[in-house]
């Protein structure tokens, strides 16, 4: 009489086809799972978009890209001038834009007079929101010195073909004609976007530092100060190094520590490319294979160029 079951090497075999069944489903799942990220990310940045629109609507042009000094004042690496509470006035567009994604509430308690990391202003720039994030990275704070409290973020404003300080590299075009639709001090208005609206980055993606902990200035868009706030078209994304203060941490893959010629590249965590919005509110996936010069003309906000994002 035959005994009714499984031996163990069918039950083996069994496991065997179910392990590779698994296997191969998993990238699979893990790339669905990725597409709803980037999907994501890619939402929050319409409404970033859409932010600024409505600024530009509401006032006549786009936010500051950061505020160094008192208003007016030209001063943009020296630490600009005391405010009227004996300190920096240094915030970045993330404050003028508080108001346009229901955010209101920390705009009008938000002291213009004092710093961004200020004890009057710390607890207002280390409120959470998931605007701030692509969910293919983390929720990141800053706790890098002894101001500590602030948020990091995935998403900064467009500086062009430039350093922090706006000076053009030596090959670039004349006249300044490759500087972004943002920079130091300068408020843009629509008109000053000659080749059009759509043909011009106002923000990208950035990878935030692997670290709370570590003084690494990458994603931390409350600052004014170098490499925080912005990205430069210098090379493409995801490509080179970041050139800024990225200290106190162990791999350095992707920065090197630079002071004076600050140049912060375009990242993510998604395979292939980064998530842009450009001054007309569309939102473009752009591969890490853009042309380097068609990349930085899409940086530019009045070379004159009118190159079709969406092919790259």
């Amino acid at each position: 009489m035959r005994r009714k079951g499984f031996t163990l090497v069918e039950l083996l075999v069994v496991i065997a086809i179910i392990g590779i069944l698994i296997g191969l489903l998993l990238p699979a799942i893990n790339a669905a799972r990725e597409a709803g990220r980037r999907m994501s990310c890619s939402n929050n940045l319409k409404q970033w978009g859409l932010s600024l629109l409505n600024h530009e609507s509401s006032y006549g042009y786009f936010p500051e890209g950061v505020t160094y000094g008192t208003k007016g004042d030209s001063s943009v690496v020296s630490g600009g001038a005391v405010g009227a509470n004996a300190q920096y006035q240094r915030y970045s567009f993330v404050v003028n834009l508080w108001p346009f994604f229901e955010s209101g509430s920390l705009a009008k308690q938000y002291d213009f007079g004092y710093t961004f990391y200020s004890p009057q202003n710390l607890p207002l720039t280390g409120y959470s929101n998931p605007i701030y994030y692509c969910p293919s990275d983390r929720w990141g704070i800053w706790k890098g010195d002894q101001y500590a409290g602030r948020r990091r973020c995935n998403f900064v404003v467009s500086w062009g073909y430039c350093d922090f300080t706006q000076k053009l590299p030596s090959a670039a075009r004349p006249n300044n004609l490759m500087i972004g639709a943002f920079g130091p001090n300068h408020k843009t208005k629509l008109r000053e976007v000659t080749k059009g609206t759509s043909h011009c980055l106002a923000m990208a993606e950035v990878v935030q530092s692997p670290s709370d902990a570590a003084f690494d200035l990458r994603g931390d868009f409350f600052n004014s100060g170098p490499g925080c706030a912005q990205f430069m078209s210098r090379y493409t994304p995801n490509s080179n190094f970041d050139t800024l203060e990225c200290v106190s941490q162990g791999a350095l893959d992707t920065c090197q520590t630079n002071r004076s010629d600050v140049y912060a590249i375009s990242r993510s965590k998604h395979p292939a490319g980064v998530n842009t919005v450009f001054c007309d509110g569309s939102t473009i996936f752009i591969s890490n294979e853009i042309d380097a010069d068609v990349w930085k003309s899409l940086s530019a906000k009045n070379d004159g160029a009118t190159v079709n994002a969406n092919a790259y």
